[in-house]
């Protein structure tokens, strides 16, 4: 379980720093 939860954390890391690229890059 604990290891599941650092999984979705790091996904949600990723997805939230991608956002934040492709943000940057288009405006």
């Amino acid at each position: 379980m604990k290891g599941l939860v650092s999984v979705c954390d790091s996904l949600f890391l990723w997805i939230y720093i991608f956002h934040l690229f492709i943000v940057n890059f288009l405006f």
